[in-house]
């Protein structure tokens, strides 16, 4: 009872005692970290002389916490919390360079603690929940990795921090390493490249690929390469190739007018974060607005009219559908998006009928490759957030489309047709 009874009374103290402490540290001016991991105030930091509570109490939660997941789950957000705290340590001591190197120390043991539950955790297959869990960590990890990046330039001529910093980033590629091991290859790879494309961070995933299995490493390879040749045609200089022409003789007093330098030129990758234009116009990122001349006027996607929005998604009346059209080309409209068809439900046409249907890839909820829709009547290129494409076949027989992700095949979605 004594040991239970100092376990409920350590408890109590870390919970009344936290706010206090931590109001030493609140009023600092911390910056905004570059780098979004999702924790707004990490709270006590390691320079304050109380953090070893901090440190008890999460030492409490996984005494308490049983379940192999859960645990590794509590890790994973301990190690997250630890790459804030490092961050505002960087920020608010910049000059401390021996709390900074305590800082990335402190990172690194949680590292290493949460390979060790990975290397725990079951299979993908034996329990969902590690499948979520297994993203989550990828997602992470390139989101520390990006951070450490920063810290690397930030501190270049530190060579302790240096040393401190590169051993960290060595095993980010063993950490992916072993996540990948754990999970289905082709998430796994479109959860990388998903979050490094978020980051903009290409090309700190590529440079961890070497450290993956090769199976996880060609996979991600090739994605990374189909992504590269998605965005080119959106990096292409703003003036077209020069062509032969004959000359043209312009007098002194004329000026042609000069080319942008390469350096203005505004490059926008591509990542989906919809903004409202002025103009009405949905952008896909306030990159690309700024880059056709348009004041944005909120975030997200620009509402679409009710009547534009019922006559997208309504088919014709049942009852204007008799045998008499089979020869006619019937018009549907679905959207999709990463869960699912809408409206919901099988597609019921008459056997023979001639079908012209339009896919609506929703700009919400959908990977930023986008999907392509499948079936054994037909297949269609990649189609991206807030696009379209029409498709027409005669149900002669009923059959099922899938969506999918157009970069790794990984399937989202089925759909009946249903022909009698």
């Amino acid at each position: 009872m004594n040991k239970f009874s100092i376990i409920f009374l350590t408890l109590a103290v870390l919970s009344t005692t936290n706010p206090a402490l931590a109001h030493e540290e609140e009023n600092l001016p911390i910056q905004a970290a570059t780098v979004n991991l999702g924790i707004e105030e990490p709270g006590l930091l390691p320079t304050n002389p109380f953090y070893f509570l901090k440190e008890w109490r999460r030492s409490l939660r996984l005494l308490l916490t049983f379940d192999r997941v859960k645990k590794a789950e509590l890790e994973s957000n301990f190690n997250n919390e630890k790459a804030a705290e490092l961050d505002a340590v960087a920020e608010t001591f910049p000059e401390n360079y021996e709390a900074i190197n305590e800082a990335i120390t402190n990172y690194q043991a949680s590292q290493e603690r949460l390979k060790d539950r990975i290397a725990s955790l079951p299979d993908h297959s034996e329990n969902p929940n590690v499948s979520i869990l297994l993203e989550n960590i990828t997602d992470r990890t390139l989101r520390h990795a990006r951070l450490f990046a920063e810290l690397e330039d930030k501190f270049v001529e530190n060579e302790p921090l240096q040393d401190s910093i590169k051993l960290s980033k060595n095993r980010f590629g063993e950490m992916l390493a072993d996540v990948s091991r754990k999970s289905d290859p082709a998430i796994f790879s479109d959860t990388a490249v998903k979050a490094a494309t978020e980051l903009q961070s290409i090309e700190v995933l590529e440079s961890l690929v070497e450290q993956l299995p090769e199976e996880a490493a060609s996979r991600v390879s090739e994605v990374i390469e189909k992504l590269k040749t998605e965005i080119a045609p959106a990096q292409a200089p703003a003036f077209p190739e020069t062509r032969t022409a004959p000359p043209v003789i312009v007098p002194e007093t004329e000026k042609m007018p000069e080319p942008a330098p390469e350096e203005d030129q505004v490059l926008c990758i591509q990542v989906y974060e919809p903004v409202c234009g002025k103009d009405g116009k949905t952008y896909s990122n306030s990159c690309t607005a700024g880059v056709a001349g348009v004041e944005i006027q909120s975030k997200g996607e620009c509402p679409i009219p009710e009547k534009e929005r019922e006559a997208a998604t309504t088919p014709a009346p049942a009852e204007s559908r008799t045998p008499e059209m089979q020869g006619v080309a019937r018009e549907l409209t679905l959207e999709a998006d990463d869960s699912g068809f809408y409206p919901a439900g099988n597609i019921e046409v008459p056997k023979g009928a001639k079908v012209m249907l339009t896919f609506v890839v929703r700009q919400a909820n959908v990977y930023f490759g986008g999907l392509d829709f499948r079936s054994s009547k037909f297949q269609t290129d990649p189609v991206k957030p807030g696009g379209s494409t029409t498709v027409e076949f005669v149900a002669d027989e009923s059959f099922t489309i899938s969506s999918y992700w157009p970069a790794s095949g990984v399937l989202k979605a089925n759909i009946e047709v249903i022909a009698e």
